[in-house]
């Protein structure tokens, strides 16, 4: 994603920019996509949600989900880098004035600052696994 012709790409949204209550509205989106985006899953996330103030905009998180959902048939967990679904969740729910509670505390996603912090651990972790699987290699080819 760029911001403008020449500009540095941006910074994707991680999880780790993201309020407490901008986190558990992903955190139920995924679980809700983990689990088939329908009745089943909402009956779950209701019930764990049940006396937090996210409670109240069950519905219209649950309609945020299916209209920022574009392909209900493939999903895998992005970790801690948010897809530009989980973005258009957030700015459908900071924009809903009706079903929103307004207890939450939620911003559009092209409000959020992008720290890069998330990323960042991202390719540390991934050089992590690239050097354990160098050693494992290596320590494998001399014991044969």
């Amino acid at each position: 994603m760029l911001e403008s012709a020449g500009a540095r790409p941006r910074e994707p949204l991680g999880l780790s920019d993201l309020r407490p209550d901008e986190e558990l509205i992903i955190i139920a989106y995924r679980e809700w996509r983990r689990r088939g985006a329908g009745a089943v899953a909402e009956h779950v996330i209701a019930r764990s949600l049940r006396g937090l103030a996210a409670y109240d905009g069950l519905d219209a998180a649950f309609n945020a989900f299916a209209a920022a959902t574009q392909d209900f048939d493939t999903w895998l967990d992005p970790g801690i880098v948010m897809t530009t679904e989980e973005e258009r969740v957030l700015t459908l729910l900071a924009r809903d004035t009706t079903g929103a509670p307004a207890a939450l505390d939620i911003r559009a996603a092209n409000v959020i600052p992008r720290t890069g912090r998330d990323r960042m651990l991202m390719r540390v972790n991934d050089s992590y696994h690239a050097t354990a699987a160098l050693y494992s290699r290596a320590a494998h080819t001399q014991l044969h």
